[in-house]
């Protein structure tokens, strides 16, 4: 699947050390990061999105 506006393919590669690399499709630049910190951002991410629900849960049901 496309990744994006850019219409291009995501490439991963998992590396020993619990490093992982991506770049897009046809392109050269390879960008890492440590396993742990990706779970970590995206963990971040899962709790701004919880909290942002339960708060427009709780607007609406002021709102009502």
């Amino acid at each position: 699947m496309p990744f994006g506006h850019y219409r291009k393919r995501m490439v991963v590669m998992l590396h020993p050390g619990d490093k992982i690399a991506m770049r897009l499709e046809k392109s050269r630049t390879w960008y890492w990061a440590e396993l742990d910190d990706v779970f970590r951002i995206l963990a971040q991410w899962h709790a701004a999105r919880e909290r942002r629900r339960i708060q427009e849960e709780r607007k609406a049901r002021r709102g009502s």
